[in-house]
């Protein structure tokens, strides 16, 4: 929603760990740059269950945050095909069970073959500050609301993640969508 804030870390500037290293490998492998990235930005380069065998060693990386974002954003403006728009997608156009295209905030349509979402905490996001809880993004940004809702029109259902520090909302698809 702010194209100033791509690429932008929470609380713990990681890249990598016990999980998330499997998928920044599988990332790599696909043609990604999340590794390259931090590679450039790390400041500290750690490899976990070093003790253990190597079936369960993992890479951890800590990010420069602002070093991080502004490199990741200079790496995609300059990817050829890719064009980046600062706004609220607030739903999913389908006709049926195909994908159209994408509504913003503002009313514009985007039309595409294929939406891929990657929503973060900002979907249907809600933060958890001691007894308090508030719908909300990343710390101090909205959350996506209205998309949310689309989602759950076209028919994921809904379930909840809960990790020590934030709650996740996740969609699994109770039909097919094309």
């Amino acid at each position: 929603m702010n194209i100033d804030l791509i690429a932008q870390m929470s609380c713990n500037p990681a890249i990598g760990g016990i999980a998330g290293g499997h998928l920044v490998r599988e990332i790599d492998a696909l043609g990604g740059v999340m590794g390259e990235i931090i590679d450039r930005t790390g400041i500290q380069f750690r490899l976990l269950n070093s003790s253990r065998g190597p079936a369960v060693w993992s890479p951890r990386a800590q990010a420069d945050k602002q070093a991080y974002r502004f490199e990741m954003r200079r790496v995609l403006e300059q990817q050829s095909g890719l064009r980046i728009k600062q706004a609220e997608v607030v739903s999913i156009l389908q006709e049926g069970n195909r994908i159209l295209g994408l509504e913003l905030r503002d009313g514009r349509k985007v039309k595409a073959e294929a939406v891929i979402m990657t929503t973060g905490t900002f979907l249907n996001g809600l933060i958890h500050v001691g007894e308090n809880r508030y719908s909300a993004g990343r710390s101090g940004e909205s959350p996506s609301i209205p998309l949310a809702e689309s989602v759950k029109a076209i028919g994921f259902t809904w379930g909840r993640l809960k990790t020590e520090r934030r709650l996740v909302w996740m969609g699994e698809p109770s039909t097919s969508v094309a």
